[in-house]
């Protein structure tokens, strides 16, 4: 039979919310481990504000997750952000994380 292949599991970033400006780190977490080929998890963005770079994380052979990082823009309010992430086009259950950008001082 063929393998199937792994999913992803959850993202997860290193904090909750993050000043407008500054870079955020997250990671994503497969159901398994990637192929020898890796796994090539793209993200998406709710807010054009907050962007992945890059937008593709490979994860490596025989590895079971990915680090990206973010970078957010400035806004005037408190602004909740979800990353996405998804592997061969297909989602997590659990969704994506939440970030929620602050305004500076």
């Amino acid at each position: 039979g063929s393998i199937t292949p792994p999913g992803i599991e959850a993202v997860h970033l290193d904090r909750p919310s993050v000043e407008g400006g500054q870079p955020a780190t997250g990671s994503v977490m497969l159901t398994g481990l990637a192929p020898s080929t890796g796994a090539p998890v793209h993200l998406t963005s709710s807010n054009p504000g907050v962007k992945a770079g890059p937008e593709t994380v490979t994860v490596p052979g025989g590895q079971g997750h990915g680090v990206f990082s973010l970078t957010t823009s400035r806004v005037t309010s408190p602004t909740a952000v979800t990353i996405s992430a998804s592997l061969y086009g297909r989602f997590p259950e659990r969704g994506g994380a939440l970030l929620t950008v602050q305004p500076g001082p």
